[in-house]
């Protein structure tokens, strides 16, 4: 009987010290083996296992991507329209993108109306 409880012991004493990481791994963080990483081996040092357990409870936040969609001579950012494909008329502009600006067909990228390839991809803007 007291050999289980020793187990039981040492059991809840390991699950204990790998909580921030048991929790990272749970939660899907980005950044699950880092904090495994420090938890493992800066653990026992108390500070190195509260930024672990303090890391892995943070909260996610979200990526936020521009997404440019061309479709036929309009071009849509964020799903709102901000200039004409091609030939766009120049000034300021109400979204923050100037109308000077074109897209590539090919991979989506900004450029200026005067520029002939995408300095992306090489692709011609004509």
């Amino acid at each position: 009987m007291i050999a289980s409880s020793s187990g039981d012991t040492g059991m809840a004493i390991v699950a204990i010290y790998l909580l921030p990481a048991i929790i990272a791994f749970s939660r899907q963080m980005p950044n699950k083996g880092t904090i495994s990483v420090i938890n493992v081996f800066l653990g026992w040092t108390f500070v190195g296992w509260v930024i672990a357990l303090a890391w892995a409870c943070k909260s996610k936040v979200p990526v936020t991507r521009n997404v440019k969609v061309s479709l036929g001579q309009d071009t849509l950012l964020n799903g709102q329209l901000v200039a004409p494909f091609h030939g766009a008329a120049d000034g300021p502009a109400t979204d923050g993108i100037p109308r000077s600006t074109v897209f590539c067909p090919t991979c989506s990228e900004a450029s200026t109306h005067d520029a002939h390839f995408c300095k992306s991809c090489g692709s011609s803007l004509a």
